[in-house]
């Protein structure tokens, strides 16, 4: 048996999961499509899928409210958490993604919320980002209804990402529509616009795209701080950028993000100025990335969380390119002053 409706995924989850029980002959209703057409937010250019519920499996509710409720505990108090808890709850996302098709925007928000949880988990409660949880937390995001949001998008040829960038895709249009002398011919500005739009939405769902982030930076600097004031257990500021390298490592190992991705999110938090203290740290984070990535052990695997990978797998797509302007960025960051 299955129910028919749209966008159950909203802030009132409740009301929407009531909806849920209403006859089935009511979504046959002709009149349903003049009332969705009648609705203030609906885009008459646009027709959403609808959401298929099969009852006797695990219903959307069940997963997004206790994602939404895990994720509130893991910010306000987070020592409440336990492994276990954690482990059931990935476990059952994992069915959740088997028995039900939700729509791309849940399966985002899905993808993106697991992420939060966890880099919340990483400030608040790193002695939790241990292999288990990271392995189940990276099948989750390798699942193939969540690969769209999670695959690294396509980028420059140089063995870091697809068939090729937005300037290389553009160029290559240029270059079919030259005439018989070979001389280029104008292209359609639609077309370019086209493939500038589509960069810019597969940027816009890869859901790693801010992972080092200014605002994550900071957070990480001020946990101790945060700690204090919630009476949590205490971890230094080190433990946290110690489990948060390993937390990437984990991510590059898998294919998730690239060196050279990690690098273009290191470059953009240079555009704040930090206080040295905080640039050495950030600092010992990328060689961390470095060292995990080379096999070596680390000094930031003993300070933090448990998940150190012990070097990258055959066929990671990063080059000597990426680790070595990674490492020029590590430098950068501990001697900038001198600069």
């Amino acid at each position: 048996m299955s129910i028919n409706y749209d966008d159950l995924f909203c802030k009132d989850i409740q009301g929407e999961a009531a909806k849920a029980v209403r006859p089935s002959s009511l979504d046959a209703d002709p009149s349903s499509s003049s009332l969705a057409k009648s609705a203030p937010n609906s885009s008459p250019s646009t027709t959403a899928a609808p959401l298929t519920v099969v009852l006797g499996r695990v219903q959307h509710t069940a997963v997004y409210e206790r994602l939404q409720a895990l994720v509130h505990v893991a910010a306000s108090y987070p020592d409440e958490l336990g492994p276990e808890e954690l482990v059931q709850f990935l476990a059952l996302v994992g069915r959740y993604l088997d028995e039900q098709d939700g729509t791309p925007t849940m399966n985002k928000t899905l993808a993106y919320m697991l992420l939060q949880l966890a880099l919340l988990l990483v400030i608040n409660r790193c002695d939790l980002i241990v292999p288990d949880i990271v392995q189940s937390l990276l099948a989750v995001w390798k699942h193939r209804k969540l690969v769209e949001f999670c695959q690294i998008p396509e980028t420059g040829g140089d063995g870091n990402g697809g068939s090729g960038g937005e300037e290389e895709e553009i160029e290559r249009l240029i270059m079919a529509e030259q005439n018989e002398d070979g001389e280029r011919s104008l292209v359609d500005e639609a077309d370019i616009q086209r493939i500038r739009d589509r960069k810019q939405q597969e940027e816009a769902n890869y859901i790693f795209s801010t992972l080092v982030s200014n605002r994550y930076i900071r957070m990480m600097e001020f946990s101790q701080q945060q700690q204090q004031n919630q009476n949590q257990q205490q971890r230094t500021v080190d433990e946290v950028f110690a489990c948060f390298a390993n937390f990437i490592s984990s991510l590059v190992d898998s294919n998730l993000i690239t060196i050279r991705r990690l690098n273009e999110q290191f470059v953009r938090i240079f555009n704040e100025d930090w206080q040295q203290h905080t640039l050495e740290r950030v600092s010992r984070l990328m060689e961390a990335v470095l060292r995990s990535g080379r096999g070596e052990s680390s000094s930031a695997q003993d300070g933090g969380g448990g998940c150190g990978p012990g070097g990258r797998p055959a066929g990671t797509a990063d080059d000597s390119h990426s680790q070595l302007f990674l490492e020029m960025l590590s430098d950068l960051a501990r001697e900038i002053e001198d600069f």
